[in-house]
């Protein structure tokens, strides 16, 4: 996905990295977990999930056994080889009802089947004991794979007029600082022979309606204003999805940043970045 690319665009050469990818690992077919154990690492990254929110709704089995069944097997494996895990989780376990950033221990209610399925394996992971850091994270974004920022690119080459919801808000979060923290993570815990438990809310500075991210993403990619669609904000009411979505979710990041004094970049900064490499 989005997030490993980038990982291993940035920081291949200065780890070893073991690549599991879809062709090699079926996260659907019994015992999987054997090609994991084979290669006996010492930390294991988990990146993979079933992260179409709509079609989590639909394909219940194969979410569940994605973002939850497999991670309890992954959790197995750490355990046998006192391996560490790192675990991607979402913003999606949340339900706020005020507009106030979600700190880590902020109470967990997901709305939808994809946010469920990620706080179970949460929650299996910390009662199991074993060494880990689980990453919340939102709304993420590359130049990579399928994401908000080229669907938004994708729709607007297609169409003069879109409709972007403006009621939902999170915090935009580039793959690049997903990408910076892991790496940051790893050397704790390759230079830390301790068990590390750790739960950190990961996502790039400042809150944002979809509609201001998608009007910033056209401002970004079309400089040329009459080649820019018109963009039209609609409520969350009137856009019917599969899914329920939180109306706000936005991750207080501040607990990473002191951990590993990390100064976290505005999302408009990372997205120029990401616009630039789509462009080139």
């Amino acid at each position: 996905g989005q997030i490993g690319k980038t990982l291993l665009k940035k920081y291949k050469k200065k780890i070893k990295f073991i690549v599991l990818k879809k062709n090699q690992i079926n996260f659907l077919k019994k015992n999987f977990e054997k090609r994991i154990y084979k290669e006996k690492p010492r930390i294991i990254i988990n990146l993979a999930a079933y992260t179409d929110v709509d079609g989590a709704e639909k394909e219940r089995k194969n979410s569940k056994q994605i973002n939850y069944i497999s991670v309890k097997k992954i959790v197995d494996v750490c355990k046998k080889l006192n391996a560490t895990l790192v675990h991607i989780s979402t913003d999606y376990i949340f339900k706020s009802v005020n507009k106030k950033l979600l700190k880590e221990n902020f109470k967990k209610n997901p709305v939808n089947f994809y946010g469920y399925t990620k706080l179970m394996s949460e929650k299996y992971i910390v009662k199991s004991n074993i060494s880990y850091v689980i990453l919340r994270t939102s709304w993420v974004f590359s130049e990579y794979n399928s994401n908000f920022v080229k669907k938004i690119i994708s729709i607007s080459k297609k169409n003069n007029c879109i409709s972007v919801v403006s009621d939902e808000f999170s915090k935009p979060t580039s793959a690049n600082l997903l990408a910076t923290v892991i790496y940051k993570v790893l050397n704790k815990i390759i230079s830390n022979k301790e068990k590390i438990q750790k739960i950190y809310n990961i996502a790039n500075k400042a809150v944002a309606s979809r509609y201001t991210f998608a009007r910033h993403i056209l401002q970004n990619y079309f400089k040329d204003k009459k080649k820019r669609p018109i963009l039209k904000k609609i409520s969350s009411k009137s856009f019917t999805t599969l899914a329920k979505r939180p109306f706000y979710s936005a991750l207080s990041t501040s607990k990473f940043e002191s951990d590993y004094d990390l100064k976290i970049n505005h999302w408009k900064k990372d997205l120029k970045m990401v616009i630039k490499q789509l462009k080139s």
